[in-house]
């Protein structure tokens, strides 16, 4: 708490939210005690639909592979998912990130469009794939939509490769 670790601390929980803390309170006889209180970690950096794609790049070519191939085997793998999939994927990650002590994400969401490249009919649909995981598991989401323009730090353009 803002003045340093407190003792004997009484939280009143209503709808999932704390709607009270005092510090040095006397145990009710239904309170759920615990030697200590901490908040839970968030996941800074998620690419949740790559999880279903644990282990379909870990291949080595000498000399030929790199990001860019790595990346052209994850579009080839998305050009395969549906919305549904795709949602699907992300809700599993989530409760999995839940499960493991995790209460939010930051989702970086780069994943726009169809397969093939066209634009769905819903601009947003991912996203709202996104947005639906994250409701129905009850994780908290920062939603980081992306556009990368380059390919590195050197800027080489991503059209072409």
């Amino acid at each position: 708490m803002p003045q340093g670790w407190v003792a004997d601390l009484r939280l009143t929980v209503e709808e999932g939210q704390i709607t009270d803390m005092r510090p040095d309170a006397v145990t009710q006889p239904k309170d759920h005690h615990v030697d200590v209180l901490v908040p839970a970690l968030a996941n800074l950096h998620s690419h949740s639909f790559q999880r279903a794609m644990a282990g379909m790049t870990e291949t080595r070519v000498s000399g030929r592979d790199s990001f860019w191939s790595w990346r052209k085997l994850m579009y080839q793998f998305v050009d395969h998912l549906t919305p549904e999939q795709y949602e699907a994927i992300t809700a599993l990650v989530f409760m999995e990130m839940l499960e493991a002590g995790y209460a939010s994400v930051r989702e970086f969401h780069y994943v726009h469009h169809q397969p093939g490249g066209q634009p769905y009919e819903v601009l947003g649909e991912l996203s709202h794939r996104v947005f639906a995981a994250a409701a129905e598991t009850g994780i908290g989401l920062t939603y980081l939509p992306l556009l990368y323009s380059y390919g590195g730090a050197g800027q080489v353009t991503l059209i072409g490769v």
